[in-house]
């Protein structure tokens, strides 16, 4: 687990050290003469889309690194907001739920319900699959 929040938290370091070698690159080309020929038209387009890619890269893992840590308190605000919410049951260990969870991880939908029960930020609910809702049914989250 350690190896992996390792890895995850250095993936934004390299894409930003991959972005600034590109811009460095495109920064060493030569000016652009009137008449270019394909290949310097073509070497400048895979520039800047590569440069634009790995930009676009850092972001997202900085944004979803940002996702990813706000989990536990939000889990932990759920948690103490209602008594029958599923941080709270899956916690004080009532069986038809962890059942349930174990169930749903074999089916294949156990994370994205996991992640949606605790309260994964909402501008990443869009990334999920649209069949693991969350529905309150007799005062409680199934």
């Amino acid at each position: 687990m350690y190896y992996k929040a390792i890895l995850s938290s250095t993936r934004p370091v390299q894409t930003a050290l991959l972005a600034g070698t590109e811009a460095q690159l495109i920064g060493s080309l030569p000016n652009r003469v009137a008449d270019p020929p394909a290949s310097d038209t073509a070497l400048r387009f895979f520039a800047y889309s590569g440069l634009l890619l790995n930009l676009g890269a850092t972001l997202s893992t900085i944004l979803l690194l940002i996702a990813v840590a706000s989990l536990p308190t939000t889990a932990r605000q759920i948690y103490v907001s209602c008594p029958h919410s599923y941080p709270r049951k899956v916690f004080h260990g009532h069986a038809s739920h962890v059942s349930e969870l174990n169930k749903r991880l074999i089916e294949g939908q156990g994370e994205t319900y996991i992640l949606r029960a605790f309260g994964i930020a909402r501008g990443w609910s869009f990334m999920l699959p649209p069949h693991a809702t969350i529905v309150e049914k007799k005062g409680a989250y199934t």
